[in-house]
């Protein structure tokens, strides 16, 4: 290599780490991370067992083509692998030896050999995610300059210690300085992805970004309004024309929880609605449950809606149309009428709540279905050829249309060039 070439290609290296969470450097953040996430699947009974078997199902290909094959690289961790009250201030942070560091004590129990897991991910082709500023016994009693300036040390350290990938910072203990997390970490010299979980308020501009994605919303659970409520909060991340949502800083309504609704159709459009908005695709079902993971396969697959989520032409995606269909309680109807979900009162209020994003739609039942039954005459809803091949729009519901004049049934458009 020349020595003009060889210098450049340092001077990249280094570009890469030192911008951590500022934008996409050296090809890395371009797209929106893709991968698995404990909580949704295991909650606080995640085990060193698990998460290999996780990886284990991340590279198996015995349906033609495996997680991994399809983009799903990463397998994160998400709280429960430390030890409680272990440490210093009744915390689970102990002195290094030479009382140069805080770091985590390791739950031995059930996690034997934390580097050995990661390096299991390694031979994998997969990334592993490190998980910090827990929930559970989360920490509040460090006070001293010092000590505090230790524990971001003492993360770090763990960090590159167990050859971690990336990292997710939780909003629930007293360190959520995110620009020192960045600082502490960039220092290592090691690249890590950066999850901001702060749950929408540490929101960036258009000028500090200091982590790769960040969370719009609370947590999201395994409901239909949930999920729309979820995806409210990415708007004001993805005005038109220039969204604060972009390369190396996604805007991330939450985990998926594909695999975990009642029907294969609110699955279907809870993926559509994330992918078309530039979400991270980060799966939290169980992998290792085959009829489950049969009953989504074709949705979690389906090529073309991943290239919609990674595939970047300016924008991350917009809001199009703003509506929510209302209608009266239902009076009659089938039994599968019937176990339609309806929105009370309270959810309705609660979704009105989000700024400049709900309208009711005047009028009758006659006048909405006649507005809703016309609304996508010119718009292919989960479908192809898609014209010419340039746009991707998705009409967000859950596959309720047909029950439409009896049931509450909430909606966006979405549109991504």
């Amino acid at each position: 290599m020349r020595p003009v070439a060889a210098l450049l290609a340092a001077l990249a290296a280094i570009d890469a780490h030192e911008e951590v969470g500022t934008g996409c450097k050296a090809g890395v953040d371009c797209k929106p991370p893709r991968g698995w996430r404990s909580w949704n699947c295991y909650a606080d009974e995640v085990t060193q067992s698990r998460m290999m078997a996780i990886m284990d199902a991340f590279v198996d290909s015995s349906r033609g083509i495996s997680l991994k094959d399809l983009g799903y690289i990463e397998v994160g961790l998400d709280d429960s692998y430390q030890l409680c009250r272990s440490g210093e201030h009744n915390s689970f942070h102990a002195w290094t030896n030479d009382r140069d560091k805080l770091v985590a004590m390791i739950d031995t129990r059930k996690f034997p050999d934390m580097k050995g897991m990661v390096d299991y991910a390694h031979e994998r082709g997969l990334k592993a995610g490190f998980y910090a500023n827990n929930c559970i016994c989360m920490e509040m009693n460090y006070h001293k300059n010092e000590e505090i300036e230790a524990h971001y040390q003492g993360d770090a350290f763990d960090m590159l210690h167990y050859g971690f990938d990336s990292i997710k910072l939780d909003g629930c203990g007293e360190f959520k300085d995110l620009e020192r997390w960045q600082r502490t970490l960039n220092a290592t010299g090691k690249y890590y992805a950066i999850e901001s979980c702060h749950w929408g308020l540490d929101a960036p501009t258009r000028e500090w970004c200091p982590y790769s994605y960040f969370r719009t919303s609370k947590d999201i659970k395994p409901t239909w309004f949930s999920v729309f409520k979820n995806l409210q909060t990415m708007h004001r991340f993805l005005e038109y024309p220039k969204a604060l949502s972009r390369k190396g800083c996604w805007a991330y309504a939450d985990m998926l929880e594909v695999g975990n609704l009642a029907t294969y159709e609110e699955n279907r459009s809870h993926f559509a609605a994330w992918a078309i908005t530039s979400n991270p695709l980060i799966l939290g079902l169980d992998v290792m449950d085959q009829k489950t993971l049969d009953s989504v396969w074709d949705i979690i697959s389906n090529e073309e809606i991943l290239d919609i989520n990674e595939v970047w032409a300016g924008h991350p995606g917009f809001f199009v149309k703003r509506q929510i269909a209302y209608f009266s309680p239902m009076l009659k109807g089938s039994a599968e009428e019937r176990r339609m979900e309806e929105l009370t009162e309270e959810q309705l209020a609660d979704l009105q709540a989000e700024p400049n994003l709900i309208a009711n739609i005047e009028g009758g039942m006659t006048q909405a279905w006649d507005y809703i039954s016309h609304m996508y005459d010119q718009i292919q809803i989960w479908a192809k050829p898609q014209p010419n091949g340039k746009l991707a729009v998705l009409v967000l519901n859950n596959a309720a249309w047909r029950y439409v004049t009896a049931a509450s049934s909430p909606f966006n458009l979405f549109w991504n060039m």
